[in-house]
């Protein structure tokens, strides 16, 4: 497998009021992925801070999961989008600890937001951008 990383360009509601994040990758390609409300909030949280702040004062799952890696000693290296089957997107987790590579499923959308938090990179396999992405323009984007 080959991956290219992703930034992410965009986070909005669909037509059906679905939260969707969209990814982009060096060439300006856009993967938009379909996400959970509650994960959608916790993606928010970290890319709008000054504003989330006042908001959220207590730590979400997401907090819990990095505070408990950090204390143990782990670190996450990166996340990698690296399956999709019939529209649903898979990801992995990669963490370091105890210099092993260590790899844990996870939903793209908790991913993402873990990754936020420890500012750990996004990557996407390659297959999936050319199979589900496309350039701003196309799909009514």
């Amino acid at each position: 497998m080959a991956f290219n990383k992703v930034e992410i360009w965009q986070m909005m509601k669909d037509n059906d009021g679905h939260d969707v994040i969209f990814l982009r990758d060096d060439r300006g390609k856009i993967l938009s992925i379909s996400i959970g409300t509650c994960e959608a909030a916790a993606i928010w949280i970290k890319l709008s801070p000054d504003f989330a702040t006042s908001i959220v004062r207590r730590p979400w799952s997401h907090d819990l999961i990095v505070s408990f890696l950090q204390k143990v000693g782990a670190t996450i290296s990166r996340v990698e989008i690296d399956n999709v089957v019939e529209s649903t997107f898979y990801s992995t987790i990669r963490i370091m600890y105890k210099n092993k590579d260590i790899i844990a499923d996870a939903r793209p959308s908790d991913a993402i937001a873990i990754a936020l938090r420890v500012g750990a990179d996004i990557y996407v396999d390659d297959s999936i951008m050319d199979e589900a992405g496309f350039f701003p323009g196309e799909n009514n984007i």
